[in-house]
C-alpha cells in the first residue's frame, strides 16, 4: 500500500477557487501537511476561514475505513483508500457526515 500513500505526502497549498464546496464558504487560505506515521497518516491543516478567522487542525489514522472518536472534538472520523487510487476521510457527527 505504501506505493499508493506516496503521492499524497507532502504539504499542500490549496488553492480555494478550484474547491467544490456543497455547503458553506470556502477558506481564504490553507496549507495542508500529510505524513506517515507508523499506523497511518498524519493530516496536518494550517488555514484561515472563509471569516479570515486562523485556524489549526491535526488529525490522523489509519486507513481502513473504521470511524474513530477524534480527540478533542465531538466527531468521529475514518480514513481509507478508494479502489481508484484517492483517500477518503470522513468526519461524522451524530451519525451525519459534517466533512468528506
Amino acid at each position: 500500500m505504501n506505493h499508493l500513500i506516496e503521492p499524497f505526502l507532502g504539504v499542500w497549498e490549496l488553492d480555494p477557487a478550484t474547491l467544490k464546496y456543497e455547503k458553506g464558504r470556502p477558506g481564504r487560505r490553507a496549507v495542508y501537511s500529510i505524513f506517515k506515521t507508523e499506523d497511518g497518516l498524519s493530516f496536518e491543516l494550517d488555514a484561515d476561514d472563509a471569516d479570515g478567522k486562523p485556524m489549526h487542525v491535526v488529525y490522523g489514522g489509519k486507513l481502513d475505513g473504521v470511524d474513530r472518536p477524534h480527540e478533542g472534538y465531538p466527531v468521529t472520523v475514518s480514513f481509507a483508500m478508494v479502489e481508484d487510487g484517492s483517500m477518503e476521510s470522513v468526519a461524522w457527527k451524530n451519525g451525519v457526515a459534517v466533512d468528506r
